[in-house]
Protein backbone atom coordinates (compact mmCIF):
# COMPACT_ATOMS: atom_id res chain seq x y z
CA UNK A 1 0.00 0.00 0.00
CA UNK A 2 1.23 3.60 -0.20
CA UNK A 3 1.97 5.75 2.06
CA UNK A 4 0.81 8.80 0.15
CA UNK A 5 -3.23 7.31 0.67
CA UNK A 6 -5.09 6.79 3.62
CA UNK A 7 -8.23 5.16 4.09
CA UNK A 8 -11.04 6.51 6.70
CA UNK A 9 -13.67 3.98 6.98
CA UNK A 10 -14.98 4.11 3.64
CA UNK A 11 -13.45 7.45 1.77
CA UNK A 12 -9.76 7.64 0.87
CA UNK A 13 -7.69 10.91 1.49
CA UNK A 14 -4.42 11.90 0.29
CA UNK A 15 -1.96 12.29 2.72
CA UNK A 16 0.12 15.13 2.87
CA UNK A 17 3.29 15.27 1.47
CA UNK A 18 2.10 13.04 -1.46
CA UNK A 19 3.30 12.11 -4.94
CA UNK A 20 1.63 11.93 -8.23
CA UNK A 21 1.58 8.18 -8.88
CA UNK A 22 -0.66 5.20 -10.36
CA UNK A 23 0.04 1.65 -9.54
CA UNK A 24 -2.00 -0.63 -6.68
CA UNK A 25 -2.02 1.66 -3.52
CA UNK A 26 -5.05 0.13 -1.84
CA UNK A 27 -5.84 -2.83 -0.42
CA UNK A 28 -9.67 -3.97 0.09
CA UNK A 29 -11.02 -7.09 1.85
CA UNK A 30 -14.57 -8.55 2.35
CA UNK A 31 -14.95 -10.47 5.40
CA UNK A 32 -18.07 -12.33 6.70
CA UNK A 33 -18.20 -13.86 10.13
CA UNK A 34 -14.77 -12.53 10.67
CA UNK A 35 -13.62 -14.75 7.77
CA UNK A 36 -11.85 -13.23 4.75
CA UNK A 37 -14.37 -14.27 1.49
CA UNK A 38 -11.85 -11.81 -0.88
CA UNK A 39 -8.97 -9.66 -1.07
CA UNK A 40 -8.46 -7.48 -4.42
CA UNK A 41 -5.91 -4.65 -4.52
CA UNK A 42 -7.38 -1.19 -6.10
CA UNK A 43 -5.35 0.90 -8.59
CA UNK A 44 -5.01 4.78 -7.82
CA UNK A 45 -4.21 7.05 -10.23
CA UNK A 46 -3.04 10.48 -8.21
CA UNK A 47 -2.31 13.61 -10.54
CA UNK A 48 -1.98 16.32 -8.53
CA UNK A 49 -1.63 20.11 -10.31
CA UNK A 50 1.97 21.64 -9.37
CA UNK A 51 2.00 25.14 -7.52
CA UNK A 52 2.55 28.33 -9.96
CA UNK A 53 2.32 31.03 -6.76
CA UNK A 54 1.87 31.90 -3.29
CA UNK A 55 0.82 35.19 -1.72
CA UNK A 56 1.09 36.44 1.83
CA UNK A 57 -1.66 39.05 2.66
CA UNK A 58 -1.26 40.75 6.10
CA UNK A 59 -4.33 41.44 8.06
CA UNK A 60 -4.06 44.98 7.73
CA UNK A 61 -1.16 46.95 5.50
CA UNK A 62 0.57 49.06 8.70
CA UNK A 63 1.52 47.86 12.13
CA UNK A 64 2.97 49.67 14.71
CA UNK A 65 4.88 49.23 18.33
CA UNK A 66 2.48 49.34 21.56
CA UNK A 67 2.18 52.45 23.28
CA UNK A 68 2.90 54.08 19.68
CA UNK A 69 0.28 57.58 19.01
CA UNK A 70 -0.52 55.78 15.93
CA UNK A 71 -2.69 53.16 17.70
CA UNK A 72 -4.52 56.14 19.09
CA UNK A 73 -7.95 57.47 17.06
CA UNK A 74 -8.06 58.75 14.38
CA UNK A 75 -5.53 56.58 13.40
CA UNK A 76 -6.13 53.28 14.98
CA UNK A 77 -3.28 51.18 13.44
CA UNK A 78 -3.11 48.30 14.76
CA UNK A 79 -0.22 46.18 16.90
CA UNK A 80 -0.14 43.33 15.79
CA UNK A 81 -1.39 41.64 12.47
CA UNK A 82 -2.46 38.06 11.15
CA UNK A 83 -1.40 36.61 7.72
CA UNK A 84 -2.56 34.51 4.89
CA UNK A 85 -0.96 32.72 2.88
CA UNK A 86 -2.58 31.25 -0.30
CA UNK A 87 -0.90 28.90 -2.87
CA UNK A 88 -2.27 28.76 -6.94
CA UNK A 89 -1.90 25.73 -8.78
CA UNK A 90 -1.27 25.38 -12.37
CA UNK A 91 -5.21 24.42 -12.73
CA UNK A 92 -6.41 27.59 -11.16
CA UNK A 93 -7.10 26.10 -7.84
CA UNK A 94 -6.15 27.71 -4.54
CA UNK A 95 -5.42 26.59 -1.71
CA UNK A 96 -5.22 28.30 2.31
CA UNK A 97 -1.87 27.41 3.89
CA UNK A 98 -1.85 29.74 6.48
CA UNK A 99 -1.99 26.97 9.02
CA UNK A 100 -0.29 24.06 7.41
CA UNK A 101 2.41 23.12 9.58
CA UNK A 102 4.47 23.02 6.52
CA UNK A 103 4.50 26.91 6.46
CA UNK A 104 7.32 28.93 7.93
CA UNK A 105 7.02 32.52 8.40
CA UNK A 106 10.14 34.59 9.05
CA UNK A 107 10.98 38.13 8.92
CA UNK A 108 13.59 39.58 6.44
CA UNK A 109 16.39 40.84 8.08
CA UNK A 110 18.28 42.94 5.04
CA UNK A 111 15.68 45.86 5.84
CA UNK A 112 15.91 46.05 9.09
CA UNK A 113 12.35 44.83 9.90
CA UNK A 114 13.66 42.21 12.66
CA UNK A 115 14.28 45.11 15.05
CA UNK A 116 10.57 45.97 15.18
CA UNK A 117 9.65 42.45 15.52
Amino acid sequence: LSPYVGVAGSKIFVAVGAEELCHPALKATWKVCNSTIATDLGVVMLSMPKPVSASLTPSAPRVTAPGDGATLAPFNVPTSVSLEVLVTFEDGTTQDYTSDPRTVYSVDPSDGSESLV
